[in-house]
């Protein structure tokens, strides 16, 4: 068998919003009512508490390990390319299947083409170069520690030397949800989000953060979420008080994804 560096086989892992979120997408064990007001789940039994977990690379979280992924969207000849980084970025280093889902509902159904959009948690950078890739103007942005993956990303699959390419290269800016959005004076079409609602500490900073941005006319807020326990029914609840209309755009029954629109 082969030997592991400790750190490798040896993680501290909060059980509550990464282990079991992992074992319940592959299992499958979750079923939820059809409608967005009325999200219910088949079983509860949740831990709270941290654990150390054992794991290697060949386990359920393989696919986190994969050092680069290759994604194709309707509407987009070419693959996007996404460069992986668990061991330092964790869960922003990695490809979600609500990013994927995301864009590929973008590529089908809107109109890009000369908007701007603004990306928030944008991780490894795939709504964001996707939606850039179907002609909009793309603010990609995430925490300070996530940007050097996120630019490298940007920057393999928007090469500086693609002088006849039609797109415009995403711009990456830090922004941390809540915190000094004065500094953001930009106005956007289009808030988007790919899977950011799984920790419950961070929704009213993402609350306050969709808020400023929603103060420019004509702005939409969209969002994909994978459908565990009872978490996207709350953040929704909490949208219901800032936000009139909240409508659910797609339910993706081979990945249990939903992507809701507010504004």
């Amino acid at each position: 068998m082969q030997t592991l560096p400790l750190q490798s086989v040896v993680k501290l892992i909060r059980v509550r919003y990464f282990i079991n979120i992992c074992n319940q997408e592959r299992s499958g064990a979750f079923g939820w009512n059809t409608r967005m007001d009325n999200l219910t789940e088949s079983s509860k039994q949740v831990s709270t508490s941290f654990a150390i977990v054992p794991y290697s690379t060949n386990g359920v979280l393989s696919e986190f390990y994969e050092p680069r992924k290759s994604f194709s969207f309707y509407g987009i000849p070419e693959h996007i390319s996404i460069k992986q980084d668990w061991q330092s970025n964790g869960v922003a280093g990695v490809v979600w299947e609500g990013a994927y889902v995301l864009g590929n509902y973008a590529a089908k159904n809107l109109d890009l083409k000369k908007k701007n959009v603004l990306e928030l948690g944008a991780g490894t950078g795939l709504v964001g170069m996707a939606m850039a890739k179907l002609g909009a103007n793309v603010t990609v942005t995430d925490v300070k520690k996530a940007l050097p993956l996120l630019q490298e990303n940007i920057e393999l699959n928007f090469p500086t030397t693609d002088n006849n390419s039609s797109t415009a290269t995403p711009i990456v800016k830090e922004l941390e949800w809540g915190i000094h959005l004065h500094k953001h004076t930009c106005c956007y079409d289009l808030i988007v989000g790919a899977d950011i609602i799984y920790m419950e500490d961070s929704y009213d900073a993402l609350i306050t953060t969709l808020k400023y941005f929603m103060r420019c006319l004509g702005t939409k807020i969209l969002l994909s979420a994978k459908l565990r326990y009872d978490r996207v029914e709350c953040f929704i609840s909490k949208l219901k008080n800032h936000f009139s209309n909240i409508d659910e755009l797609l339910r993706d029954i081979k990945t249990n994804v939903v992507i809701f629109e507010c504004f």
